[in-house]
């Protein structure tokens, strides 16, 4: 029950399961292991430390904890020693093919936070491969391609608006890796905003539009055509109020389901009264840093860097074509300026969403609440600027990356 609560993202729930799933075996290392990383996702970070560092006592060599050891040791004393515990558990034939990309991932951090730069990227590679195929680049080109002819400045003036509003709602969009988990805790550290992470709301709602105007993938979003502002209405009752239920007295709720840059043009005619901040990064830093990661669902495009730089590029032409042509107000947020300057970002995103100064954001890594991302370490941390110009370290890696980025935007 705590994994399916944990899965779902209802943190406080899992918390509760896992707790009594210990209370009736104290020494069981699965349950263990499960409830440290809940723990770690609830930003309780000593106390998951403190599991991990008694499994690590009692001999465990799990590859779950090897990964799980690897990933909150970084840019701490212990990270030699659970490099070590890794590279031992990659030797065990009994790996899963899933599990040893895993731990090739976690190797890769490793590896990257002590310096070795070569060695973090060969498992970075391994650990793709093992991940399975990327996806086709030619599929997220046809996406941009129909969305760019379909939503047009004169076809959105012909298309009804929903009448059921609410100015709850903050998209926040980009590429994964861009610094939007780092937005997202600055935001819900002010107590005006509610932080609800990775929203599917707005996928389900895409889906329910063509099912109710009888069409598939093939026709949307042509089928739109036939959208009337009774079924708009419905459509956007079905995003405002489940996110509203999540937090009542919030004045504003952010929605950091990244890929939701698809949706922008449907957002335009469901929630009009909706803000959009659009996380941006460096595009070498970013690709580099997706390549990198360990994505347990999603985001198959990060399995190859050739995929990355064209995937990374077709986002960045649909981003151009919104801001041409929406009316939904979007502000831009880079990574390297929010280090640079963190106030004077924190007032401008305020102001942009009409809210008040509140010094709690400046200490964001002292808010505790769920992380379910990738982020789930660096958000704890104060501001930092190790992230910056991170892909000079592999620059002899990734000429293949450079190509795909230089063809993506001829």
């Amino acid at each position: 029950m705590g994994q399916w609560f944990a899965q779902e993202g209802m943190v406080e729930h899992a918390l509760r399961h896992g707790a009594l799933a210990l209370e009736l075996a104290p020494n069981d290392q699965g349950i263990l292991i499960s409830h440290a990383c809940v723990l770690e996702v609830a930003g309780d970070l000593d106390a998951a430390r403190a599991l991990v560092q008694r499994l690590v006592n009692a001999g465990c060599t799990r590859p779950r904890l090897a990964s799980l050891y690897g990933r909150m040791a970084r840019w701490r004393p212990e990270a030699g020693s659970a490099l070590a515990m890794i590279e031992q558990a990659l030797e065990v034939g009994s790996v899963s093919p899933a599990e040893k990309s895993g731990l090739h991932f976690a190797a890769a951090g490793s590896l990257d936070s002590l310096g070795r730069y070569d060695s973090a990227f060969d498992h970075a590679v391994q650990a793709n491969q093992l991940a399975g195929p990327a996806d086709d680049p030619s599929s997220i080109a046809w996406t941009v391609q129909n969305l760019m002819a379909y939503f047009t400045r004169p076809r959105l003036r012909g298309l009804p608006r929903a009448t059921y509003r609410s100015e709850k709602p903050v998209f926040l969009v980009g590429m994964p890796r861009s610094g939007s988990s780092l937005v997202e805790q600055i935001l819900a550290s002010h107590p005006l905003i509610h932080g609800a992470g990775e929203l599917d709301f707005m996928d389900r709602i895409a889906l329910g539009a063509m099912d109710m105007l009888g069409c598939g993938p093939l026709h949307y979003p042509r089928c739109l055509d036939r959208l009337t502002i009774d079924q708009a209405d419905g459509l956007a009752q079905l995003y405002i109020d489940p996110l509203s239920a999540m937090s009542p007295h919030a004045l504003r709720i952010t929605d950091k389901m990244l890929h939701n840059f698809l949706h922008l043009g449907l957002i335009e005619i469901l929630l009009p009264q909706a803000r959009v901040i659009h996380c941006r990064r460096d595009p070498l830093d970013t690709c580099l840093s997706c390549f990198m990661t360990h994505f347990t669902v999603g985001h198959e495009f990060s399995r190859n860097l050739a995929c990355l730089g064209l995937y990374y590029r077709q986002y960045e032409r649909l981003m151009a074509h919104w801001k041409g042509t929406l009316d939904l107000p979007i502000l831009e947020v880079n990574y390297e300026d929010l280090v640079s300057d963190l106030e004077s970002e924190i007032r401008r995103m305020l102001e942009f969403l009409e809210l008040p100064w509140d010094p709690r954001c400046m200490r964001f890594h002292e808010t505790r609440r769920p992380v379910a991302t990738a982020s789930v370490q660096q958000v704890r941390r104060p501001i930092y600027r190790d992230s910056i110009g991170r892909s000079k370290n592999y620059e002899k890696h990734l000429a293949g990356l450079r190509n795909a980025l230089d063809r993506g935007s001829s």
